[in-house]
């Protein structure tokens, strides 16, 4: 399976083998791609026999007898076995077509018109095949694939060097909106894309198990639920950050830069917890929530930025000396740098807005 993969489902092959060969031509026309495979696996091509029913009919055959006359002309009929010198030897019962006693077990090479001037005994005596019988060469098929238990075609490419397959997958998919594509056919993607998205989804599962240890964390700590919260606003925010900064680079939201967010839910929320811890004990000082707000965030406005500033420094080596891991370094720097001077500036609003503290304030 290539790096790209185009996955056609449907009932008809015919439909899907055109379909597959038109998108076929729209994913090599895309910048990036190169040994594109439109999946359509034909032979050189197969006879196929049309039996006329009504004529066989009338010399008492039916589809199935004319099916195994001709197996047993072409490819003979086992008689019985004979024991030779302890060995069980078949015993294979051949017509006389062409050089078929020459090729005992095996498929005869003969051409249509021996086929069609074959004869077989019927109730009036012998016929001709070709009396009831047309017979026509079609491209033939090796194999006929499927999934799920519906018929199914997969295009492959691979993907040049300093191309990504998921840029790669969405021109695809923005080319192919103007072409008509059969009600019958669906299209699924698979390749490196599947494997992204199932990446994905398996680090969403352990960002959001992540989040929800650092939330009980905290609850345990600061002995509420209202402080918790404020704290996992801070994640949001810096996600707003990741987003805006990688559009800003020209970085796509990758797998590693999912990394970066992951890594980056655990390192947020220590600028928010310093901040309200200070609040907090500020107030438990015999301060006013006012001066307890404006006294945490002028002490703690010096260490959160520098924490921020010397962690960005650290990972900017990052950005240059790798470019698969860049997108790791730009969502911690741009998430950190976003949600630090909005942590300072929201963390305070909501700590006055919602503290249960507030009903003693003037």
């Amino acid at each position: 399976e290539g790096a790209v993969s185009i996955n056609l489902t449907g009932e008809d092959l015919d439909e899907l083998e055109q379909t597959a060969r038109e998108l076929a031509e729209v994913l090599r026309s895309i910048a990036g791609t190169e040994n594109v495979d439109d999946g359509v696996q034909s032979t050189a091509g197969e006879f196929v026999i049309d039996v006329d029913r009504s004529i066989a009919g009338r010399y008492g055959l039916s589809s199935s007898d004319i099916a195994g006359f001709l197996r047993a002309s072409l490819f003979g009929q086992r008689a019985t076995n004979m024991n030779i010198s302890e060995d069980e030897i078949g015993v294979i019962v051949l017509s006389g077509i062409g050089n078929v006693q020459d090729r005992v077990g095996s498929a005869v090479p003969i051409d249509v018109s021996s086929l069609e001037s074959m004869t077989i005994s019927t109730e009036f005596g012998p016929v001709t095949l070709g009396t009831f019988m047309d017979i026509s060469l079609k491209p033939g098929r090796s194999s006929i694939n499927r999934r799920d238990g519906d018929r199914y075609i997969a295009l492959t490419s691979d993907v040049s060097g300093g191309y990504n397959t998921q840029s790669i997958v969405n021109e695809f998919r923005e080319s192919i909106k103007g072409i008509d594509i059969p009600s019958g056919v669906e299209i699924g993607y698979g390749g490196e894309v599947e494997e992204i998205q199932e990446s994905f989804m398996d680090l969403a599962r352990v960002m959001l198990i992540g989040v929800l240890m650092i939330f009980t964390l905290m609850v345990w700590q600061f002995k509420s639920y209202i402080q918790p919260f404020f704290i996992m606003v801070t994640i949001p925010l810096a996600l707003t950050g990741v987003l805006f900064g990688l559009a800003l680079v020209r970085q796509p939201l990758s797998f590693p830069g999912f990394i970066g967010i992951v890594a980056l839910a655990g390192v947020v929320v220590n600028n928010a917890i310093i901040l309200i811890d200070t609040i907090n004990k500020n107030y438990h000082n015999g301060k006013s929530l006012k001066e307890a707000i404006l006294s945490g965030a002028e002490s703690r406005f010096r260490p959160v930025i520098l924490t921020t500033v010397t962690t960005v420094f650290g990972l900017l080596p990052l950005v240059f000396a790798s470019p698969e891991w860049a997108p790791v370094a730009y969502s911690i720097i741009f998430g950190l740098l976003f949600s630090t001077v909005l942590t300072l500036a929201v963390i305070p609003v909501l700590y006055q807005r919602f503290s249960r503290a507030k009903s003693g304030a003037e």
